[in-house]
C-alpha cells in the first residue's frame, strides 16, 4: 500500500489546526474566580494585549477581576461580616447536600428536581471556594 504525499495533507491541517488551537487557553468565568493566580496571569496577559475590549476572552477576565475585586473590598472592610457569610453559605452547602439525599433516598425519585438541588449545590460550593481563595488572597498580602 503506497501513501500519496496528497493523503497526508489532510493530517498535517487537522494536526496544525489542533496545535494552533492548545496555544491559548480559554478560561471560564467561574475557573478565574476560583484560580486567583491564573486571574492574576490572564488579567496581565489582557493588558498586555491591545484592543481588549474587543476579546471575548478578556471580558470575561475584566467581569472576574472586578467581581473577584469586589468580593476582597468586601472583606477587607468587614473581615467578621465576611467570615458570618462564609459560614452562611458553607451552611446552605450542607442543607443542599442533606437535600440531596434525600431526595435520592426516596422511593419515588424525582429526577428533574434532583438535578436542580445539585446544580444548586455545585453552584453554592463554587461561591464558598471563591469566598475562601478571598480570604487566602487577603491574609497573603
Amino acid at each position: 500500500m503506497k501513501i500519496s504525499q496528497y493523503s497526508l495533507i489532510p493530517f498535517f491541517v487537522l494536526l496544525t489546526t489542533l496545535f494552533l488551537a492548545g496555544c491559548k487557553t480559554h478560561h471560564s468565568y467561574n475557573y478565574l474566580m476560583t484560580h486567583p493566580a491564573a486571574l492574576q496571569r490572564e488579567v496581565a496577559r489582557c493588558l498586555a494585549v491591545p484592543n481588549t475590549a474587543i476579546d471575548p476572552d478578556c471580558v470575561i477576565v475584566s467581569n472576574a477581576q472586578n467581581d473577584f475585586e469586589t468580593e476582597v473590598a468586601s472583606e477587607r472592610a468587614d473581615p467578621q461580616g465576611y467570615g458570618k457569610k462564609i459560614l452562611a453559605a458553607q451552611w446552605q452547602l450542607v442543607t443542599l447536600a442533606n437535600d440531596i439525599a434525600a431526595l435520592r433516598s426516596k422511593s419515588n425519585l424525582d429526577l428533574v428536581k434532583l438535578k436542580l438541588v445539585k446544580r444548586a449545590y455545585h453552584e453554592q460550593a463554587a461561591k464558598v471556594k471563591i469566598m475562601w481563595n478571598v480570604i487566602a488572597v487577603t491574609n497573603w498580602e
